[in-house]
């Protein structure tokens, strides 16, 4: 099989819908090269599973976009000054 994938996986491609899909697109073209179908069936599973990763990560993506803000640190922009604390 011609494609052999040496990258090391970064937080950022977990999260990273095109990453997923790119390695999605790359299995199928490495799939079309096989002539053993049970290869090639299994490959085509592995793309399946790379465009759910995809959609997760569309999904997580989205949720982080319409999350609120998080509670600041104590103290950020409450008028907390830890210099008025004895």
């Amino acid at each position: 099989m011609p494609y052999v994938d040496d990258h090391i996986l970064t937080p950022r491609d977990v999260y990273n819908a095109k990453f997923w899909r790119r390695r999605a697109r790359l299995t199928l073209v490495a799939a079309e090269s096989v002539d053993d179908p049970q290869l090639k069936t299994h490959l085509a599973q592995v793309a399946a599973e790379y465009r759910k990763l995809a959609r997760y990560a569309d999904a997580i993506k989205a949720e982080t976009k319409t999350r609120r803000p998080s509670v600041s640190a104590p103290g950020a922009g409450d008028g907390f000054n830890p210099r008025n604390c004895a």
